[in-house]
C-alpha cells in the first residue's frame, strides 16, 4: 500500500509499506478521509520527539473496514474512531479517566497512523458514523470532539446558562474556529475572538463572531468596550498558555483549557 511517511523534519515521503497486520480485537480501514493536526505539523518540523522519522502520521481519520477480526464490525462499514487506545484495566481505566491509562498507545504516535490508504486499530476505538455525514466532515470529529469537551466542562463552572455569557475564545485556530461554531450552534449571542494570524482572520471574518486581531493589550480595551460581565474564556493550551493566561488575568475570566 501507498503512505505518506514522515521521513525527517522538514520532509515526507510516499513510500509502498506492507498492509496492516490483522490482529484479534482490531479491524484494518481503508482511510477516506484524514485531518491535519497541529501536532502532526509540529512533528513535521522536528518539534515532538515522541514522534519519530518513519512513522505514518496522522490520527483524524475515517475509514471503512476492509478487514475485521473482531464480532459486529462487518466490512464495507464506515467508522472514525478515537486515536488514544487504552487498555481498559488499568486504575485509571477503571476510574473512567482512561485518558490517563497507564498503557496507552496512539494512532499516528507510537503505532501507524492514517496518512496511508489502510491502517488498523483496535475495534473498541471505532465510532460509528451516520450516513448522511460526508467523508470529509466526519474526519473533524476528534477536533471537534476536544472543543465539545471542554465547552461541557465549562458549562459544569458556570453559575448562569451558558447562552446567556459573553464569551471569549484566544486563539482562533482549528480548534478555536471548532469552539466558536459550537458555541454559537449553543445559542451564544455574544462570542469574540482573538486572533493574530491573517488567514486565519480572514477565515473568521466568514461568520458572525467580533474578532479582534491581539491576544493581549486589545483585550484590555474589548473588555471595557464590550463588558465581559459574564466573560468565558476558551484558549489552546498548544498555542502559548502563559500568554493566554496573562490575557486571561486582564479579563478576570473563568479559564477553560481547550
Amino acid at each position: 500500500m501507498k503512505a505518506l511517511v514522515y521521513a525527517q523534519p522538514g520532509q515526507m515521503e510516499l513510500q509502498e509499506r506492507p498492509m496492516p497486520e490483522l490482529v484479534d480485537g482490531e479491524v484494518v480501514l481503508k482511510i477516506e478521509a484524514v485531518g491535519i493536526c497541529g501536532s502532526d505539523l509540529h512533528a513535521w518540523h522536528g518539534h515532538d520527539p515522541r514522534r519519530q522519522p518513519g512513522l505514518v502520521l496522522g490520527h483524524e481519520f475515517v475509514g471503512r473496514i476492509e478487514r475485521s477480526a473482531a464480532p459486529g464490525f462487518e466490512p464495507g462499514s464506515r467508522w472514525t474512531g478515537n486515536p488514544l487506545i487504552v487498555c481498559g484495566t488499568c486504575e485509571y481505566c477503571v476510574q473512567g479517566r482512561n485518558n490517563l491509562c497507564a498503557n496507552r498507545t496512539m494512532v499516528g504516535m507510537t503505532r501507524p497512523g492514517a496518512y496511508a490508504e489502510y491502517m488498523s486499530i483496535p475495534a473498541p476505538s471505532l465510532v460509528a458514523l451516520p450516513p448522511e455525514l460526508p467523508s470529509v466532515a466526519a474526519a473533524l470529529t476528534e477536533p471537534a470532539a476536544t472543543a465539545w469537551h471542554a465547552i461541557n466542562l465549562s458549562m459544569r463552572a458556570l453559575v448562569r446558562p451558558l447562552h446567556e455569557c459573553r464569551v471569549l475564545v484566544i486563539g482562533g485556530g482549528a480548534i478555536g474556529m471548532l469552539a466558536g461554531l459550537l458555541l454559537t450552534h449553543m445559542g451564544v449571542r455574544e462570542l469574540t475572538v482573538t486572533e493574530l494570524n491573517p488567514m486565519r482572520i480572514f477565515s473568521w471574518a466568514l461568520t458572525e463572531p467580533v474578532i479582534i486581531p491581539a491576544p493581549m493589550k486589545r483585550i484590555a480595551r474589548a473588555r471595557r468596550s464590550h463588558r465581559f460581565m459574564h466573560l468565558l474564556a476558551f484558549y489552546s493550551v498548544t498555542q502559548g498558555s502563559r500568554r493566554a493566561a496573562q490575557a486571561l488575568f486582564i479579563c478576570q475570566a473563568r479559564l477553560v483549557p481547550v
